[in-house]
């Protein structure tokens, strides 16, 4: 897997993966993240899976956690295939900080949610 995790603006994160979710690097994608959004500060956040392959049982458990640390006000995940939409969407049902989230097909429609 690969991931490249950038805050974009004072209150957006974007995150773009690659491949199969490997649990290390999720770890470090949310050690990067912790150092934009400090513990309560909530947070927008848009992620690009149309290139993701697989989101293995360890990885989604490492997303869970991870996840559940942040308070995100939406999060809007674009190009994921079928398999994957399914995956995240068990996986987003589980945090606990996210208001509002939504899969959709292309990036612009994902930006004009987040507005």
């Amino acid at each position: 897997m690969k991931e490249m995790i950038l805050k974009e603006s004072a209150d957006t994160v974007k995150i773009n993966f690659w491949g199969k979710l490997d649990p290390a690097e999720i770890e470090k994608m949310f050690e990067k993240w912790a150092t934009f959004f400090p513990p309560g500060e909530k947070c927008k956040v848009i992620i690009d899976a149309s290139e993701l392959e697989d989101i293995p049982p360890k990885s989604r458990e490492t997303l869970r956690k991870g996840g559940s640390k942040f308070l995100m006000s939406k999060l809007a995940v674009f190009g994921a295939s079928t398999k994957i939409r399914i995956m995240g969407n068990l996986i987003i049902k589980m945090l606990p900080n996210v208001d509002d989230s939504l899969f959709v097909k292309t990036e612009d429609e994902a930006r004009d949610w987040l507005k």
